[in-house]
């Protein structure tokens, strides 16, 4: 893949910022915008382009890339029945519902947080 030739800085929004991409920005964010507000975002959209450009174009030897290490172990557990009351087995309703301020038969109650009392 051919690297673009890197763009100098002439003070004009960065590439793909005009008016017409900031009122589809701000439709697709369900912005409403008065039209003297477009032209200080298409500038300051512009800027903040010019400023991703030039950290793409930045190399610092101090700094370390970024690497995900490889998983080490296997995290999920194998497909096989646990017995219940052992580490990772089911627990009885009963056991659980012991824990809970108020249950109403095989039920956890909980306050009403949606319409109303």
């Amino acid at each position: 893949m051919a690297e673009s030739p890197p763009q100098e800085s002439s003070g004009s929004p960065g590439p793909g910022f005009d008016a017409e991409t900031v009122r589809r920005m701000a439709t697709l964010a369900r912005l409403r915008l008065a039209e003297e507000e477009i032209p200080p975002l298409v500038e300051h959209f512009g800027r903040m382009m010019e400023f991703v450009t030039v950290l793409a174009e930045g190399d610092d030897p101090a700094v370390e890339p970024f690497r995900l290490e490889p998983v080490l172990f296997e995290r999920l557990r194998g497909d096989a029945p646990i017995p219940a009351g052992e580490p990772g087995g089911p627990t009885s309703l009963e056991a659980w519902q012991r824990c809970a301020p108020e249950v109403d038969g095989p039920y956890f109650t909980v306050p009403r947080v949606v319409g109303g009392e």
